[in-house]
């Protein structure tokens, strides 16, 4: 079950939210453990932003989080490993949404 999507990706979070801002994603896949920045303050930032605060939010992490840590309210989290098409069918759930 493969789709076309067209998929911005990036390596930092620094630019995220202004490209977010012009890209429109109808989805944001982000991962916690991000070299500059960790994906929950990305989270915030994006649902904090008029422009991309209707943007879902997938947050992917490889540990248990502690939510005391960082709150954040993303739309679903993922566990590492993940089923390439349980993600895809979230993705779709959640693009149904808005």
């Amino acid at each position: 079950m493969f789709e076309d999507f067209n998929v911005q990706g990036l390596l930092e979070g620094k630019h995220a939210v202004d490209i977010a801002k012009t890209f429109q994603p109808d989805v944001a896949i982000i991962d916690i453990a991000l070299r500059d920045t960790d994906g929950r303050h990305l989270c915030n930032a994006i649902k904090a932003e008029p422009l991309t605060a209707h943007i879902p939010v997938i947050l992917i992490t490889a540990t248990i989080e502690d939510e005391n840590e960082v709150p954040c309210k993303p739309d679903a989290r993922v566990l590492k490993p993940f089923d390439i098409e349980d993600l895809q069918t979230l993705v779709f759930k959640l693009m149904n949404k808005n």
